[in-house]
């Protein structure tokens, strides 16, 4: 089974009320793991219709209140305010600018820029605050800047940009330009090596923290 079906079935397990408990931990300002997390609302259902989803994947809280969650088999972004409502739709099936083939790990850049995984494209695809299309970056190979089904995204708030490059087992770093910074990890079982690293964030120390599909494991590092 290749990483795009693997990624499809984990998806899959995934259900949008687990998404939605996690915009109560990307907005809390003050969380323990002691505090329980209570219901509040739900929205959204399966479908192709602005507003529904077929397979919602990543998320991203955005500097001006709202929420933008990537819909993987959608292949589609959508944004909502904190009360569930519509604001924007952005995204469609292809492989053009502004299109995808599995819309994956979403992120903001420190000047509001959106930046979105295109998994099947092996690319990443830029846009403004409204989901107008700016640019692009990466192809298919093993490269440095290069890409084999790029799972995840996450911004260190200091301009880097840090890829999980599943295909490829490792983690490349660029900056907000798309220009390549670094790389580390490569194929194996050992500390720091990969099995599929697919999930990937930051924690308050600035270390990441690296989900191996194939490896059953998480992994901490400092970059």
């Amino acid at each position: 089974m290749r990483l795009r079906d693997h990624a499809f079935a984990c998806i899959r397990r995934m259900g949008l009320h687990f998404l939605l408990a996690l915009i109560a931990i990307a907005f809390s300002a003050d969380l323990s793991f002691a505090q329980p997390l209570f219901f509040q609302l739900e929205f959204g259902e399966l479908g192709e219709e602005p507003g529904q989803f077929e397979q919602p994947a990543q998320m991203t809280p955005t500097p001006w209140g709202s929420i933008c969650i990537t819909d993987f088999a959608g292949d589609r972004v959508q944004e909502f305010d904190l009360d569930g409502n519509l604001i924007r739709v952005w995204g469609e099936s292809g492989s053009g600018p502004g299109q995808f083939d599995g819309a994956g790990g979403i992120t903001v850049g420190t000047d509001g820029t959106f930046f979105v995984v295109d998994l099947g494209n092996h690319r990443i695809q830029e846009f403004d605050g409204t989901g107008q299309y700016l640019g692009e970056w990466g192809q298919q190979g093993d490269g440095d800047g290069e890409f084999s089904y790029p799972y995840d995204i996450v911004s260190n708030g200091d301009g880097e940009l840090f890829v999980s490059d599943a295909g490829n087992d490792r983690i490349q770093v660029f900056d907000e330009h798309g220009q390549y910074l670094r790389q580390f990890g490569e194929s194996g079982s050992l500390p720091g090596q990969f099995q599929g690293p697919y999930g990937i964030d930051l924690d308050s120390d600035g270390n990441l923290l690296v989900a191996e599909f194939h490896a059953h494991r998480v992994q901490r590092l400092s970059p």
